[in-house]
C-alpha cells in the first residue's frame, strides 16, 4: 500500500471501529423513541413508487402504536404497578423480513394491530418483578380509555405562545399530515386503532369534527386557492371534500390511480393525470366544480397521447389553459374551447421549469442541455448551457417566441416571477451540491438576480421602496438574501423525523422547496410564486418550488430558517404573507399540529433546548442498545 495512504486508511478503520452504535434514523433503520418504549423499523424499500403506499401506511401506524403503548407504560408506572429501569425495545418486522433478535435484544412483531402489540408488551412486563399482573390491560378498548399522559407543559410551542390545534380533539393518536383551509382552519389526517380519519379544525369556533373515515390511507392533501375545497386521495384515488358538506365525493372511476393534480387559480376546476389500475395507461382529466363532473380532453386529437413521463398540469392564471410537457414537447389544452393543441413546441434540449405570465397570454420556460455526470452530486458545470425562453400564445393556439427576452448561460437558471413592464425575474449562477447536507441552502453568493428586457416601449420603471430606476435591457436586480428550504433530501430518503424529541416520524412522497428572496416586490407581484421543476436527481430542487418575496431583515429570516433546521421541522406551511406558520412536531409525545406567529417563532433561541434534547435522545438510544430486560421467553 502507498505509504501516504496507509496512515489515512488506519485512521478510517479506527473511526469505524470505535463509532458508537445508534438506532436513530439513517439510510437503513428507524427508531421510534418514546419515553418508555422504543420501536425499531427497517423499511423494506425507499423507492418513491413501489414503497410510497406501504411505507407511509406503516409509518403512520407505528406512530400510533408508539403513542398508545408509551401512554400505557407511563400510566402503569404512575400508579405504581410496574417499574421500568430501561425502555422496552421492539422491532417491527414486516412479512418476509429477518433479524437476529437475540443479539439486538429486541422483541420482534409483525402485526400492526394494537391488541397484537399489547400482548407482546404485557409479556415483557411480566418478566419484571415489580409488575402487578392483575393490573395489566388486555384489550385495546381498555387501553384507549387511559387518560392522556404524554403532553409536557414545558414544550417549546407553549413557550412561544403557539396554539395546539390538535388539542381541540385531544387523544394520543398522532396527526400524520395536514393542510390549511383558511386563516385559522385546518384538516389533518389521523389514524386510530380501527381506521384513518380526516379531522376538521376551526380555531375561531374551537371546533373539531371527523369529516371522513377509511381503512385506506389519506394522502396528497391539496386545498383549493379559495380554501373552500380539499382535494385528497384515498388509497391513491382522488376525492374532493367541500366545506360544509358531510361526505367527500369521488372525482373519477374507481380504477384510476392519481399521479399528479393541480387546482385552477380560480378554484373552479382541478386537472391532472391518472393511471389506469387495469391497463397502466395514463390519462389527463379535468373536473368541473360547478357541474361536479369530470371530462377528458386527451383522447380528442390525433397525435396527442397522455402516456408520457411528466404528469404535472401547468395552469394559466385565468384558469382557461393548461400546459403539459413530455420533457421536450409542450402541449396546450384550451379548457374554455375544449381544444387540444399537441406538440405546439418541440425543443432540442430538456425542459426544466415553466411559468405563465400574469395575463395568461404567454409563458416562460427553461431549457437545459446536457446531463449530470454523477448520480448523487450536482454541478452546473456538467451542463454546457441553460436557456430562458419566452413564448407568446396566440388566440389560435399558435406559439410565437419573443427572441428579445431569450437568455442563455453556462450555469443554472431558476425562474422567480414575471415582473413589471412584462419583464421576467430569474436567478442565474453556478449551483453545486452542499458539502454538508442540511435542509436549507444559503444561495446569496451562488445566484445573481436578473431581469429580461421590457416587452413594451417603456425603458425604465420604478420598484416600490427603491429610489433608483432599473436600467432597460438585461439587467441585474440587487437582492438582500436568497435562501431555499427543502422538506426532503431526496425521494429515496423520504422518511424523516419531526422535532427534537424524535418520538415520531413522517412520510412524504412529495418534494417541496420554499424560496425566501430578499427583495420588495412591486404592487401586484407580492403573492408567492408556485412553480414545478421537472429536473431529475441529483438536481437539488425538483418538483414544487414556492417563492416568497420578503421584507424581513436578513438576520430575522435566517433565524427563522435556523430554528426550522434546529428543531427538525419539515412538515410546515406559512401563510401567504409570512405572518403565521403551522407545523407538525412531537414535543408533546404524539405528532401534534401547532399554529402561531412567525414573529414569535423567529425570536425563540434553540441552542440550549437542542443540547438538552440531544442528551435525552442519547440516553434513550443507549438504553435501546444495552437493555438487560429479558425479552425472549
Amino acid at each position: 500500500m502507498n505509504r501516504i495512504l496507509f496512515p489515512f486508511a488506519i485512521f478510517i478503520c479506527f473511526l469505524f471501529f470505535f463509532q458508537k452504535p445508534s438506532f436513530s434514523m439513517d439510510d437503513s433503520n428507524l427508531a421510534f423513541l418514546g419515553k418508555k418504549i422504543i420501536i425499531s423499523y427497517l423499511p423494506v424499500t425507499r423507492s418513491p413508487i413501489a414503497g410510497k403506499i406501504s411505507s407511509s401506511f406503516e409509518i403512520g401506524r407505528l406512530n400510533l402504536l408508539l403513542n398508545v403503548m408509551d401512554n400505557y407504560l407511563i400510566f402503569l408506572e404512575k400508579i405504581g404497578k410496574t417499574v421500568l429501569k430501561k425502555p422496552l425495545s421492539f422491532e417491527y418486522l414486516p412479512s418476509g423480513g429477518d433479524a437476529n433478535f437475540s443479539q439486538l435484544n429486541r422483541i420482534p412483531f409483525s402485526d400492526l394491530g394494537i391488541n397484537a402489540l399489547l400482548e407482546k408488551v404485557n409479556t415483557a412486563l411480566m418478566d419484571i418483578p415489580q409488575t402487578s399482573r392483575n393490573h395489566l390491560l388486555t384489550s385495546r378498548e381498555a387501553l384507549m380509555q387511559i387518560k392522556d399522559q404524554l403532553p409536557s407543559p414545558n414544550c417549546f410551542e407553549n413557550e412561544i405562545n403557539f396554539f395546539p390545534v390538535s388539542l381541540l380533539s385531544r387523544t394520543v393518536e398522532p396527526d400524520i399530515d395536514f393542510a390549511p383551509m383558511g386563516d385559522k382552519e385546518f384538516i389533518s389526517v389521523r389514524p386510530d386503532e380501527k381506521a384513518n380519519h380526516m379531522m376538521y379544525f376551526d380555531l375561531t369556533a374551537s371546533l373539531s369534527e371527523v369529516i371522513a373515515s377509511s381503512v385506506s390511507e389519506y394522502r396528497d392533501l391539496l386545498p383549493s386557492p379559495d380554501g373552500k375545497i380539499l382535494a385528497f386521495t384515498e388509497a391513491g384515488q382522488p376525492r374532493l371534500f367541500f366545506k360544509g358538506e358531510q361526505k367527500p365525493v369521488s372525482l373519477l372511476d374507481s380504477d384510476k390511480f392519481l399521479l399528479e393534480y393541480a387546482w385552477s387559480p380560480k378554484s373552479d376546476k382541478i386537472a391532472g393525470m391518472v393511471r389506469s389500475i387495469k391497463t397502466a395507461q395514463r390519462e389527463i382529466f379535468c373536473y368541473d366544480i360547478e357541474t361536479r363532473k369530470a371530462f377528458s380532453l386527451s383522447s380528442q386529437p390525433d397525435g396527442f397521447s397522455a402516456d408520457y413521463q411528466f404528469a404535472f398540469p401547468f395552469w394559466s392564471p385565468d384558469g382557461k389553459k393548461i400546459i403539459f410537457t413530455s420533457g421536450k414537447e409542450i402541449h396546450l389544452l384550451d379548457i374554455e374551447k375544449k381544444a387540444v393543441y399537441p406538440n405546439q413546441l418541440v425543443t432540442t434540449d430538456f425542459i426544466s421549469e415553466i411559468l405563465w405570465s400574469p395575463d395568461s397570454r404567454s409563458f416562460a420556460f427553461v431549457e437545459v442541455n446536457g446531463q449530470s455526470r454523477d448520480r448523487t452530486e450536482f454541478d452546473s458545470l456538467d451542463f454546457p448551457i441553460s436557456s430562458l425562453r419566452r413564448i407568446c400564445v396566440l388566440p389560435s393556439g399558435i406559439f410565437r417566441e419573443d427572441m428579445d427576452q431569450k437568455f442563455s448561460a453556462s450555469g443554472t437558471i431558476k425562474i422567480l416571477s414575471f415582473w413589471t413592464n412584462d419583464r421576467i425575474l430569474f436567478l442565474e449562477g453556478n449551483l453545486t451540491s452542499q458539502k454538508i447536507s442540511r435542509p436549507y441552502w444559503d444561495l446569496k453568493e451562488t445566484f445573481k438576480a436578473h431581469l429580461t428586457p421590457e416587452s413594451t416601449e417603456s425603458a425604465t420603471h420604478r420598484i416600490e421602496g427603491d429610489s433608483k430606476k432599473i436600467p432597460s435591457g438585461f439587467s441585474d436586480l440587487p437582492i438582500a438574501y436568497c435562501y431555499a428550504f427543502k422538506n426532503l433530501d431526496s425521494k429515496f430518503k423520504n422518511i424523516y423525523d419531526s422535532g427534537l424529541s424524535s418520538y415520531n416520524y413522517l412520510f412524504s412522497g412529495t418534494m417541496r422547496t420554499l424560496w425566501f428572496v430578499g427583495i420588495s416586490a412591486p404592487a401586484g407581484f407580492e403573492k408567492p410564486q408556485d412553480t414545478f421543476n421537472l429536473r431529475p436527481s441529483p438536481f437539488p430542487f425538483p418538483e414544487r418550488n414556492i417563492v416568497h418575496f420578503c421584507n424581513f431583515p436578513n438576520e430575522e429570516i435566517k433565524r427563522i430558517l435556523d430554528n426550522l433546521d434546529s428543531f427538525s421541522l419539515r412538515a410546515f406551511t406559512f401563510s401567504k404573507g409570512l405572518e403565521n406558520v403551522a407545523f407538525l412536531s412531537n414535543s408533546c409525545g404524539p405528532l401534534t399540529l401547532w399554529y402561531g406567529s412567525v414573529k414569535n417563532f423567529a425570536e425563540y433561541q434553540f441552542k440550549k433546548k437542542k443540547e438538552n434534547s440531544d442528551e435525552e435522545k442519547t440516553d434513550r438510544e443507549s438504553a435501546s442498545n444495552s437493555s438487560t430486560i429479558s425479552l425472549q421467553k
